[in-house]
């Protein structure tokens, strides 16, 4: 695994002052040859249509109805790959795929298929069977409202028997409305709540008596423990979305965890997606990894992060991919050391496989520094040079960090240390993972203004590594940071040589940064 975050992607910091100042130049001067080239190419222009998306929604089932009397229609939606494997999956029913809402939101199945993908596919939820249920025009109201109770015989006994006896299911069901269709929700949860697992209601109509009447079905009961999610848009109803939260909690709070969500920036017909979005993720929140609250409270360690995913993998019949597992120990280390408790952190310090470890912790070092909390810094250094004692990055910067606290000869004996290292590194051949990290102690020293010593590191990498494009790129760009534009050409020119010699993609960058430098150069 190379990394646990997008900025470690780079061989090496970006530095904005020159780098960009020169590229606006260069625009500047070649803006006139595009505004010719755009005029000259105008009758050149072609168009084509943007292939529509193609989404597999499942299938369509029919089958006769006790409960209802009649016919009904269903669909439903298998993960990718669900005939490859032999585990259970979740369900997620779905009201209203027929866009029967008070919302007439077009196309909601579709949508919410598509939105419910997407977090499937990174790894925000599990990979779930999705059911959706629609309703004859004429019947939607009645179905969920004036007399719901065929149809949630036919929902809780019927349908979801039938998904059950045909499909490989997890008895980890959770059912979501909207509107008039979330007041059906609201009151399925007490007469039937061994059917699902988790109940979202999506801006229910709380108007005409329907709180009253909502908070009347949670009285007395004594069934299984159930999660119900609550979210509201606008502000219509959530005073009396926050009177039921209470009175749920309050008569029974001992069966029923009771949640309420509120998006004051959304309507009753914009907020579906983002509460499905939030509904779902919450339901299955042991699905991802550790939580940042989790972390800290419960003080995780190693034995801790694979008791985690060894429940999820039990709950989910999911393998813990190593990609998985790293993610979780750097967010465990991260929250850890922005909190100081950098005992606990270091612990997992050798379980974490990254070659990115001194630029992420000096992230938070900037931070501590940031907020003049100096000490901090310094006491995470101390750390950081007894777990990685070669980091010739972190021994310098903790010297620095002496040296301004007036602490001159704590300041030199790192000071030495540094040398020592570098003496060491150097006099043998040097890996790959020892020149990037020269490299970026290099770029250190440049962001320092240490221009003479970040050069001389620079120079020794290049007799160590004669055959590093990386390490005369960077020489060039030290000698350009200080002015120096015949050494920082020379420089260049070997770059180009080597990435010429190696079929390197970068030429055409370096082939442009030359004809800059020597652009300016003339002037």
């Amino acid at each position: 695994m190379n990394t646990l975050f997008t900025q470690s992607l780079l061989t090496k910091p970006i530095y904005v002052s020159v780098k960009t100042l020169t590229r606006l130049i260069s625009i500047f001067f070649l803006l006139p040859l595009l505004l010719i080239s755009q005029i000259t190419s105008a009758n050149d222009i072609s168009r084509s249509k943007v292939p529509k998306i193609q989404m597999d929604l499942g299938e369509k089932i029919t089958f006769y109805s006790d409960s209802l009397k009649e016919q009904r229609d269903f669909f439903i939606r298998l993960p990718e790959g669900y005939q490859e494997t032999k585990r259970d999956y979740p369900v997620i029913y779905l009201l209203d795929a027929n866009n029967e809402t008070l919302t007439y939101m077009k196309d909601l199945y579709f949508h919410s298929v598509t939105q419910i993908n997407r977090l499937m596919q990174q790894g925000d939820i599990p990979e779930s069977i999705i059911v959706g249920i629609p309703f004859n025009r004429d019947q939607w109201f009645s179905n969920v409202v004036n007399n719901a109770k065929p149809f949630r015989s036919y929902l809780t006994n019927e349908l979801t028997n039938y998904i059950d006896d045909n499909y490989r299911t997890a008895n980890n069901n959770i059912l979501i409305g909207q509107s008039y269709s979330a007041l059906f929700v609201l009151h399925t949860l007490p007469k039937s709540n061994d059917t699902f697992n988790s109940y979202v209601a999506i801006e229910p109509i709380l108007a005409s008596g329907e709180l009253e009447r909502a908070i009347k079905s949670y009285e007395n009961m004594s069934m299984n423990n159930s999660d119900l999610q609550i979210i509201m848009g606008g502000e219509t109803f959530i005073n009396e979305a926050e009177e039921l939260k209470t009175q749920i909690a309050n008569s029974a709070g001992n069966f029923v965890n009771v949640s309420l969500e509120f998006y004051p920036k959304e309507t009753h017909g914009s907020v579906y997606y983002p509460a499905l979005n939030s509904g779902l993720r919450k339901h299955f929140k042991d699905f991802r990894k550790p939580t940042k609250a989790q972390i800290l409270s419960e003080n995780f360690t190693h034995q801790s992060l694979l008791n985690y995913f060894d429940r999820r993998a039990s709950k989910y019949q999911v393998e813990t991919t190593e990609r998985d597992f790293q993610s979780a120990v750097y967010d465990t280390i991260n929250n850890q050391l922005k909190v100081k408790k950098f005992k606990q952190a270091f612990t997992l310090w050798p379980i974490w496989k990254s070659q990115y470890k001194m630029y992420n912790a000096n992230i938070i070092i900037n931070g501590f520094l940031r907020n003049n909390d100096r000490a901090s810094a310094i006491s995470l250094l101390q750390h950081l040079t007894i777990a990685m004692p070669t980091s010739v990055r972190a021994v310098d910067r903790l010297a620095t960090l002496y040296q301004q606290e007036q602490q001159p000869e704590l300041a030199a004996k790192y000071r030495l240390t540094v040398q020592q290292l570098l003496k060491e590194i150097l006099s043998k051949p040097m890996s790959p993972k020892q020149e990037d990290n020269l490299n970026r102690y290099g770029y250190n020293l440049l962001n320092e203004e240490r221009n003479q010593e970040a050069i001389a590191i620079f120079k020794r990498i290049t007799l160590a590594q004669p055959d590093s494009i990386n390490a005369f790129d960077s020489l060039s760009d030290a000698y350009e940071r200080i002015n120096n534009r015949p050494e920082a050409i020379k420089a260049l020119e070997k770059t180009i040589l080597l990435a010429n010699h190696k079929g390197d993609v970068s030429n055409t960058s370096f082939l442009q940064r030359l004809s800059r430098l020597k652009s300016i150069d003339k002037h």
